[in-house]
């Protein structure tokens, strides 16, 4: 049988592999574009320039912060191992010690600082698209012209505490433009530089755990396979977002996270597709923009508002549209899960605060959303059957879209004025909510318009949403009005509503002195110490309690722990002319005359200017029978305006004789 032998065929022609696309150098025109977008920036956050601080954080991070106030070694170490309420981020931190050492309490170059991170965030943001697109000009330039300017990224910028966002969001887009260095390159060299922005990342805040997330939604958006390789690459990021997110959880649970049993999962639930889908509405529509957005009020019957019951079904038919997109691009996908990987975690199924969401938290997933609009855009354009018309207007429907977010930018940035246009905001947005009311009053209570802040905390009152706080700052306001009796009940009742809170026993104990009961008053303090309240503040209050009990028990031991505390203020802050005269007056008291004169005469070189020093030495020198001193000095007090009886200068002219 004849063996049939087939015949080789031709073989199959070779598989043409298109080459990725070359990324385009960054140009003169790139530079000029760039340049545009950070100078409609600048002009649209420049009011911020002029803001305050404002009582919403920034006394605990800045004002009331000691922990910034020294970059000494031992203060620094502070820094790294203290949260700071209730966060650890410690680069921001020092970020913030900066610039105390350099501008002390000065708002405006807290505000441009944060002002300089946000244009660095927004021209790295341009780099990472524009390397990202391979070199396209207008998806970037979009991209990074809507996160300049977009309202809903203002309390981020706006807000001195907030710093954290700017400071993370920088080395968070450093670390995606070392990994497409590394996408593009395949260097591992990358790794290493986008390992250590990441850690500067974490450490300014703990958002920055998406990061390795992100860059597994950058493999597939780039077209990378997703196996051992890519996934044992990100090891080291996984590791550190672990360790952080553990660090994070664990100093929230002090006290932000809410308790097990006060939500039920489904409320959780309810609030999280609540958040996800108005948080794509405010990208389009910013309205009732607010620092701060309140749970809703339970019904009647203890039921949600319908809208949060809707919220699951909206956020299904978000995702299921999304789902549809893949038929003809994978780019809507891609910025989902860009927004979705870096909002997951504040969307409050694990709720952290008192607000359901929060501007601040739109800042780095915005970016997602943003690329979807800046590639639709260029997609229409670079279509050649798209039709004229139609481009036309989608530029002009684009166009005042931007002016509009510009307009909103700016003038939401001027809300953070202060901490009543801040506040008041609030207010008009969200009637009920009392964090608003506590926070305004608390406003015009620094400001002494009693009369405002009482009105503010009379609501608070009526809805029965008063806390230990609030009894607390009415107390303050019957003291400016020196209602002490009012005052007294007020802090009192601020005690036994909040056993822990210190600053009511500091305020009640200043009451039970000025009302002449010093026992009660001395017993205050010593609690408000052992509360860990700034002991500063404490003892000098303290000493001055010391020093009337001892003006009315004429006992010396009482004087002595007037000086004692004394001694120590001065310890503490030896510029202080005021400490020095005080220390000066206890040791008069115990007729230590000559050294009495040491610490008034210390206390006019610190402060020439003020009057009473001049008198108390005239006094002392009277008791040391120098009346040529004494009538000097005297003279002097009465020049500079100081109330000096006619009787006692005749006498010292009598004696001087």
């Amino acid at each position: 049988m004849k063996k049939i032998v087939k015949k080789p065929g031709k073989p199959a022609p070779a598989r043409k592999v298109k080459p990725a696309p070359e990324r385009k150098k960054f140009n003169i025109t790139a530079i000029l574009v760039v340049a545009a977008i950070l100078l409609i920036t600048f002009i649209s956050y420049y009011p911020s320039l002029n803001n305050e601080f404002t009582n919403w954080d920034d006394p605990t991070y800045v004002t009331d912060n000691p922990l910034i106030t020294s970059l000494q070694h031992e203060n620094v170490s502070q820094i790294f191992s203290k949260p700071v309420s209730l966060n650890y981020h410690p680069v921001t931190m020092l970020s913030l010690a900066v610039n105390y050492h350099y501008s002390k309490l000065a708002p405006c170059p807290y505000h441009t600082t944060n002002l300089i991170f946000h244009l660095l965030n927004t021209l790295l943001l341009f780099v990472f698209i524009y390397i990202l697109t391979r070199g396209n000009l207008i998806i970037p330039a979009i991209v990074a012209l809507l996160f300049g300017i977009h309202p809903m990224h203002v309390e981020s910028v706006a807000w001195i505490s907030e710093r954290k966002d700017v400071l993370y969001c920088f080395f968070f887009l450093a670390g995606l433009i070392f990994y497409l260095k590394y996408l593009d390159t395949r260097k591992y060299l990358y790794l290493l530089p986008a390992l250590l922005v990441f850690a500067l990342s974490l450490l300014s805040k703990a958002m920055a755990v998406s990061l390795p997330v992100v860059f597994f939604v950058l493999d597939y958006y780039r077209g990378r396979k997703f196996d051992w390789k890519s996934i044992l690459e990100k090891i080291p990021f996984l590791a550190m977002s672990v360790i952080f997110g553990i660090i994070a959880i664990n100093v929230q649970a002090q006290g932000a996270i809410a308790k097990p049993g006060v939500l039920t999962l489904f409320q959780k639930f309810c609030f999280a597709s609540y958040g996800f889908w108005m948080y794509l509405v405010k990208l389009v529509v910013p309205f009732k923009l607010s620092t701060f957005y309140p749970y809703p009020r339970l019904t009647d019957g203890g039921s949600l508002p319908l809208i949060f019951y809707l919220s699951p079904v909206i956020a299904l038919i978000v995702a299921g549209a999304v789902a549809i997109s893949l038929r003809k691009t994978k780019v809507v996908l891609f910025g989902f899960l860009f927004f979705l990987a870096t909002i997951a975690l504040v969307l409050q199924l694990m709720p952290v605060g008192k607000a359901v969401m929060a501007d601040r938290y739109t800042y780095v997933p915005y970016i997602g959303l943003f690329f979807m609009i800046g590639y639709g855009f260029n997609k229409l354009f670079e279509n050649p059957k798209t039709a004229k018309a139609l481009k036309y207007s989608c530029a002009t429907v684009l166009a005042f879209f931007i002016v509009t977010m510009a307009y909103l930018g700016n003038a939401q940035t001027k809300v953070w004025k202060n901490s009543g246009t801040l506040w008041t905001q609030v207010i008009d947005n969200y009637p009920t909510s009392d964090v608003a009311y506590k926070n305004r009053g608390n406003f015009f209570g620094d400001l002494r318009e009693t009369a405002k802040a009482m009105s503010d905390y009379n609501v608070l009152l009526a809805n029965q949403e008063a806390d230990g706080q609030i009894y607390g700052n009415m107390g303050n306001i019957y003291r400016m009005r020196e209602e002490y009796q009012k005052a007294y009940e007020a802090y009192d009742k601020a005690v036994k509503m909040e056993p822990g809170y210190a600053i009511a026993y500091i305020n009640r104990g200043i009451i039970f002195s000025i009302l002449k009961k010093y026992d009660e008053s001395l017993a205050d303090f010593d609690k408000a110490l052992q509360l860990g309240a700034n002991p500063p503040k404490v003892i000098e209050n303290r000493a001055f309690t010391w020093l009337y009990k001892g003006e009315v028990t004429n006992n010396p031991a009482d004087y002595d722990k007037a000086f004692a505390d004394f001694n120590y203020l001065v310890g503490q802050n030896p510029e202080d002319f005021n400490l020095y005269l005080n220390r000066g007056l206890t040791r008069f008291k115990i007729s230590k005359f000559e050294e009495a004169l040491k610490d008034f005469e210390y206390s006019v070189r610190l402060n020439p200017k003020y009057a009473g020093t001049y008198f108390n030495i005239s006094v002392c020198y009277y008791k040391m029978n120098n009346f040529k001193k004494a009538l000097e000095y005297g003279k002097q007090a009465k020049a500079m305006g100081y109330s000096v009886a006619d009787n006692y200068l005749a006498e010292l002219q009598q004696k001087a004789k």
